[in-house]
C-alpha cells in the first residue's frame, strides 16, 4: 500500500520478506528507504496503523509464533519478566496479546519503538535487569543487534521476519530457535 503511492509495484508478501530479510530493516520507513523514500516517521506511523486497520478488519490476522503461548506461560510460572519491544504500533501489540491469550504473560511492552537498543537499555533498567542477565528473542536483524550491544544474550526466532540462512550468515554465534517453546532449554 505505501508503495503504490510512490507509483512503485506492489510487492507479494515473499517478495517483501526477502528485501526485509537481506535488509534487516526494523520499521517501515527504514524499509521504505530501500526504494528512496523517505520520510518523517510519525507520519509513517499514522499510515501504517491506516493500513494495518484495513487489512485486518478484511479478515487478515498475525499469528502467534510456534510454541509461543508454552515459551510465554513457562516464563510467567517461573517468575522471569517478559516484555516486549517492536516497532508496530503499542496498541497493535496490546490487542495482538490479549487475542492471542498471553497478555498475562507480558510484563511491559513498548510500541512504536524508534531504537529498539535504547528500548532494551531502559526495559532492564525499569525492570531491574542488568542487560548481561537478559534474553532478547527477536526475529529481525536489528533484535539481535540490539541485544549484542547492550551485553543481553540474543536469541534468533527463524519463523518470523528474517529468514533463517539471512540469520545465520549474519550471526552465526547466536542461538537460533524455530519454535519459541524450546526457550526453556535456553535458560535452564
Amino acid at each position: 500500500m505505501f508503495l503504490a503511492r510512490y507509483c512503485l509495484p506492489r510487492l507479494t508478501f515473499e517478495e517483501w520478506h526477502e528485501l526485509n530479510s537481506r535488509h534487516g530493516t526494523a520499521s517501515t520507513d527504514s524499509f521504505l528507504r530501500i526504494f528512496g523514500i523517505d520520510l518523517d516517521p510519525t507520519d509513517v506511523r499514522e499510515s501504517f496503523r491506516k493500513y494495518y486497520s484495513e487489512v485486518t478488519s478484511n479478515g487478515t490476522k498475525p499469528e502467534i509464533y510456534s510454541g509461543a503461548r508454552v515459551g510465554l506461560m513457562w516464563l510467567k510460572e517461573k517468575g522471569i519478566p517478559v516484555g516486549v519491544i517492536s516497532t508496530h504500533p503499542q496498541e497493535s501489540i496490546l490487542q495482538e496479546s490479549a487475542d492471542y491469550g498471553v497478555s498475562e504473560c507480558i510484563s511491559a511492552v513498548k510500541g512504536n519503538s524508534p531504537s529498539k537498543k535504547r528500548d532494551l537499555y531502559l526495559l532492564c533498567e525499569e525492570s531491574g535487569v542488568h542487560p548481561a542477565e537478559a534474553m532478547y528473542v527477536g526475529d529481525m536483524l536489528p533484535d539481535i543487534e540490539a541485544a549484542k550491544s547492550i551485553g543481553a544474550m540474543p536469541v534468533a526466532v527463524t519463523c518470523g521476519y528474517t529468514k533463517r540462512g539471512h540469520l545465520m550468515e549474519k550471526y552465526p554465534d547466536v542461538d537460533m530457535l524455530d519454535d519459541f517453546s524450546f526457550v526453556p532449554e535456553l535458560i535452564e
